[in-house]
């Protein structure tokens, strides 16, 4: 299928348009960047020369100004280099739309390589190098409408057009680019380690939200006496289907999700267990609207996607004494994406049908030395299936961590292995793999180094066969990291080198890290490449939410190469030389008429990096931009840009809390490129740009 559109990032719209002159800033790619470029060294110059007290913000772990009404973190860190978040962060800030992978899109060496989706490129590497975990079990996609951002609507395996996490569901969470604790692997390129709140073990509570995104229905209290056991239930549908089902037109196209996630929490005497389930379901229908005349290939096409999301999982602590804590648990993910093509284009009809199992077990004990010193150890099986392979990988894993004012050092080893459980082997076990983990970080007074050096094997989904053994590709990473204050500002300087020796690849050109739709996992692998990503990433933080304004600001340089025919290392898809992202904002805080707390905030973000690279054109009609997987992979110049705009109201009533909020995703209304491909109906080669100005109005109401 070769679809004239890309896929949507939120359910509002996704008609890619001719590009449009009127309302539209039509820039030169070097003006943006330039341009952009001054005006982040201005604002950073101007804020860094205020007197600045410690940062509370978008700090990702600093100090909070927020409302009782609000749930506080609680999370600590398990890795000293983790970047952590608070679900504050995504109620707050511009363009996330209460979705935590789009605020990660905020961090340094983050690229969202489409906007109509949450899938992130980490440090040069393909989404398909990230992993989701839910209270430290790995889980499978956790994103409605997979196929959104894709070239022709084609199933991903990580990322989607909606997040089934409702953020009403969550505590905080941590993102790994690097650093990962010893108990955890599969995720070469980013890990999303979100936690789950308890629901209130004393009285019942609510929460309601409706927005352009969808309603959300939470409810959440005690259960039983005691003040053990507590449930935690959010439920959603999407705002587009609410209008769908009332007749509403959208030229043809119907977007339709809705999820159930749902905590239980017990507290015991010495520990806690706690089950958590993610039910989604969506779909997007496209069909041409009669009566109006063919303007393009997409007409020749009527698609149908439907993805569901089960996800369900179990955990436990219990102490043993005063020194030994057990942990342990069980995760069993089911991910659907299908997509069919009919109509009276080529090839037609089509049925692509991604259906990925993943199961994760683990079982760890922790023993403490001191109160700054503790070891840990344990199992972990990581079992995935997809288009009947199965694979799974059987790891022991054992460490040291030591934290202390001055010094925090985490060490460790697993020993893993991979299991073909339906191929064919001489021994069905490959050889023992090691990914050891070091980490130090050594406090300077108001300044810190670190260091960091770790191996990580590809989820084992990724393992292929190459000349009748398992391949198993494993990614080193060496980063150096330094932070000091500068001019009242928290500055952190990070210089990193990933390695991966043995990817897997097709005839020396088609390479799996330069993947990321479903189909392209089709081919046969016969040889192993080595791909290199290198860079340095720069970030500032400082100012308060009430006095002045606060603001977080960073930028990154990086390459992404593979080894192409083993002919020497080339420019890979994910090769976007550049990321910044500058967010600021201020919150004024007083009373109403009624003697109410009321604040009324104002956030800004900015976001831009280097365009993706794509295979070269041709006429040929099935040959387009992002199809050719094989490279070499170009880029004609093209700088991505989008502003993000967040005005809300927050009032703190006697009963309940509401906050009004307008999110405009590119207020500025510019044209990013999408894609470029062959039309065949036109006969000439045609541009389809990513989403334009995109408002998204939201009121939030929590009862006390």
């Amino acid at each position: 299928m070769r679809s004239s559109r890309l896929s949507t990032a939120i359910p509002i719209s996704r008609h890619l348009r001719p590009r449009q002159k009127v309302g539209t800033f039509v820039l030169s790619r070097f003006f943006i960047a330039r341009n952009f470029i001054c005006l982040t060294a201005a604002l950073l110059l101007l804020l860094a020369v205020q007197p600045l007290t410690a940062q509370d913000t978008i700090s990702f772990g600093g100090v909070y100004e927020l409302p009782e009404a609000e749930v506080r973190a609680t999370y600590v860190p398990v890795s000293p280099l983790a970047q952590r978040f608070t679900v504050e962060e995504v109620y707050r800030l511009p363009g996330t739309f209460y979705d935590p992978a789009r605020l990660v899109a905020l961090l340094p060496g983050v690229v969202q390589t489409n906007d109509q989706a949450n899938h992130l490129s980490v440090r040069g590497n393909t989404p398909n190098a990230n992993l989701w975990r839910i209270n430290g079990l790995a889980i499978a996609n956790p994103n409605h409408t997979s196929n959104a951002g894709t070239i022709g609507d084609t199933p991903t395996f990580n990322g989607g057009g909606v997040n089934a996490i409702s953020a009403q569901m969550l505590e905080a969470g941590n993102f790994y680019a690097g650093g990962l604790p010893v108990e955890y692997s599969a995720a070469p390129g980013g890990t999303f380690d979100l936690r789950l709140r308890p629901g209130n073990k004393d009285r019942m509570r609510y929460q309601a939200q409706l927005g352009f995104i969808g309603l959300d229905l939470a409810a959440e209290g005690p259960i039983g006496k005691g003040g053990r056991t507590s449930f935690l239930a959010n439920g959603r549908y999407s705002f587009t289907g609410l209008l769908a089902d009332m007749g509403v037109d959208f030229g043809g196209e119907e977007i339709r999700f809705g999820d159930l996630n749902f905590h239980l929490h017990h507290k015991t005497d010495r520990g806690s267990i706690s089950f958590f389930s993610i039910l989604g379901s969506s779909s997007n229908i496209f069909r041409q609207p009669e009566d109006e005349p063919l303007e393009s290939e997409k007409g020749l096409y009527d698609i149908d996607f439907t993805g569901s999301n089960v996800i369900n999982g179990l955990q436990f602590t219990h102490q043993l004494g005063d020194r030994w804590t057990v942990t342990g648990g069980a995760a069993l993910s089911d991910i659907v994406g299908e997509r069919l093509v009919t109509g009276q284009g080529p090839g037609n009809p089509q049925d692509v049908r991604l259906e990925f199992f993943q199961s994760d077990l683990q079982l760890k004990a922790s023993y403490a030395l001191n109160g700054e010193a503790a070891l840990t150890f344990g199992l972990n099986r990581l079992a995935q299936e997809v288009s009947r392979k199965s694979t799974a990988s059987y790891a022991f894993f054992g460490g040291y961590r030591l934290r202390s004012a001055a010094t925090e050092v985490e060490a460790g080893l697993r020993l893993s292995s991979i299991s073909f459980e339906n191929v064919r082997l001489a021994d069905d076990w490959t050889n023992i793999l090691f990914e050891p983990r070091f980490s130090i970080k050594r406090n300077l007074g108001n300044r810190y180094v670190q260091a960091i050096l770790e191996g990580t094997v590809a989820a084992p989904i990724f393992t292929h066969l190459v000349d009748g053994e398992a391949n198993a590709p494993t990614t080193w990473q060496l980063a150096l990291g330094y932070g000091y204050p500068l001019l009242g500002a928290t500055v952190s300087t990070t210089g990193f080198v990933q390695y991966t020796p043995n990817e897997n690849s097709a005839e020396g050109t088609m390479v799996a890290s330069n993947l990321l739709e479903y189909t392209s996992f089709t081919f046969t692998n016969s040889q192993e490449i080595a791909t290199l990503r290198y860079g340095v990433e720069v970030e500032a933080a400082g100012g308060r939410l009430t006095r002045g304004l606060y603001y977080r600001a960073n930028a990154s340089v990086f390459r992404s190469l593979f080894d192409r025919n083993r002919t020497g290392m080339v420019e890979g898809r994910f090769d976007l030389g550049f990321t910044g992202n500058l967010t600021l904002g201020r919150e004024w805080r007083g009373t109403n008429r009624k003697e109410e707390e009321r604040a009324l905030g104002l956030n800004l973000a900015v976001t831009a990096h280097g365009g993706e690279r794509f295979a070269a054109l041709t006429t040929d009609a099935s040959y387009f931009r992002g199809t050719s997987l094989a490279g070499p992979f170009i880029n004609d110049g093209s700088v991505y840009l989008r502003p993000d705009l967040r005005l809300y109201k927050r009032v703190e009533g006697k009963r309940a809390t509401t906050t009004l909020a307008l999110d405009i995703q590119n207020v500025a209304n510019i044209e990013n490129d999408g894609f470029a491909y062959y039309d065949s109906v036109l006969e000439t080669f045609d541009n389809r740009f990513q989403l334009g100005m995109i408002p998204v109005l939201s009121y939030r109401i929590v009862w006390r």
